[in-house]
């Protein structure tokens, strides 16, 4: 299946909620309503000429089926008193039930594309399981959160706000959001079809020197940033809002404000359910004195964790590859030195007064050793 293919499997796996609750929601207006089921109509019918089309929606049917019971399974666990520790037994249910379960029926690139939603399905409903105690949630908020929603936070997720059709701005503004992740992904299908596939068809060494590790990012940005984009389009029609994913991580002078512009819904999960209780619990262990300590080894942690949800799908595929641990690892011991170091020079050298070089620079130094560890990865 060619990268085109795989990207358009991938957009109408997203729109099959969002479609289904544009039809029976009271809220959504006629013009969104018709909008999302005409974009929908348009993909399913510009893949016609694909033979496994109708296998994929299928797929895609039978898929949301199984993640709907299993959603419906966790709003009422989220009711339930568990015994133990709630955030461990929550988040190994979700995980078994999302991801694990569909590589038992699925393979190659339909568990691609279930994966790549079962994985955000099981954050969301770990968070619902986390959150939703202290709220009367009703079971439409639990499956509009895990299944149509992009974001991974229950306290931070998309809000209802107004009908866009009483607003032509707004509608116009939503329509250009989708246009511009539909460009995106359009980028990210012209970069792998000219820049990286002839690369790496080629010998692995010979496709580390031809391809910058530059064109590797944008490919990577562009898929992901290009998909958020039409979710969050998509979701302005229904006139609902929601926070961006990817706040220009380009702009970025430092590891942590990439790590903090790129994938905000990951990152704020991460923080809220990885950090913070890891950060605590070690800091109750060892004492407030070793507070320090507990922050560095919590952020270890954490960037460990990000890079075992990338090894998943590989492992499930029968490719073992501990690459992208390591590489978040070394990421995250590279916001900490890069911390450590700012600390020590900041008032040395006066940052506030210079900062029109220091931040230039601090951006050079930062791109040069973020894309040499791309390279260096082989991604």
């Amino acid at each position: 299946m060619s990268v085109a293919a795989v990207l358009r499997a991938i957009l109408v796996f997203r729109l099959l909620p969002l479609c289904a609750y544009a039809l029976v929601s009271r809220r959504a207006s006629p013009l969104g309503r018709w909008a999302i089921v005409l974009a929908f109509a348009a993909l399913t019918f510009s893949a016609r000429s694909d033979p496994n089309s109708g296998q994929q929606l299928i797929s895609a049917a039978v898929a949301y089926a199984y993640f709907l019971v299993v959603s419906v399974a966790g709003f009422f666990a989220s009711r339930a008193r568990w015994r133990g520790n709630t955030r461990v037994w929550s988040g190994i249910a979700w995980a078994f039930s999302y991801m694990l379960v569909p590589a038992l029926w699925w393979e190659g690139n339909q568990l691609l594309i279930a994966f790549t939603l079962g994985w955000e399905f099981s954050l969301a409903a770990h968070s619902f399981t986390m959150e939703a105690r202290a709220r009367s949630s009703s079971l439409a908020e639990c499956l509009f959160f895990i299944l149509v929603d992009p974001s991974l936070v229950f306290t931070e997720r998309a809000t209802f706000e107004s009908s866009p059709a009483l607003v032509i701005s707004a509608t116009r503004a939503s329509i250009a959001r989708c246009c511009l992740g539909v460009f995106a992904l359009g980028a990210r299908v012209v970069v792998d079809g000219t820049l990286l596939s002839e690369a790496w068809s080629l010998d692995e060494e010979a496709g580390l020197v031809l391809v910058p590790p530059a064109v590797v990012f944008l490919s990577r940005y562009c898929a992901q940033s290009g998909l958020a984009s039409f979710q969050l389009g998509a979701l302005r029609l229904m006139g609902y809002k929601l926070g961006e994913r990817y706040h220009h991580p380009w702009l970025a002078s430092s590891p942590g404000e990439l790590w903090r512009r790129w994938n905000i819904y990951l990152g704020s999960w991460v923080r809220r359910y990885a950090f913070n209780p890891v950060a605590l619990g070690l800091s109750r262990a060892l004492g407030r004195r070793r507070t320090s300590f507990a922050k560095i080894a919590a952020t270890l942690v954490c960037f460990g964790f990000v890079g075992l949800l990338h090894c998943i799908l590989p492992w499930l595929m029968g490719t073992t590859n501990a690459t992208p641990v390591f590489w978040f690892v070394g990421q995250g011991l590279l916001v900490l030195a890069w911390h450590g170091l700012a600390g020590v020079l900041r008032p040395r050298l006066n940052f506030e007064r210079m900062s029109w070089l220091a931040r230039p620079l601090s951006a050079l130094a930062f791109w040069s050793l973020f894309l040499a560890s791309i390279r260096a990865a082989r991604f």
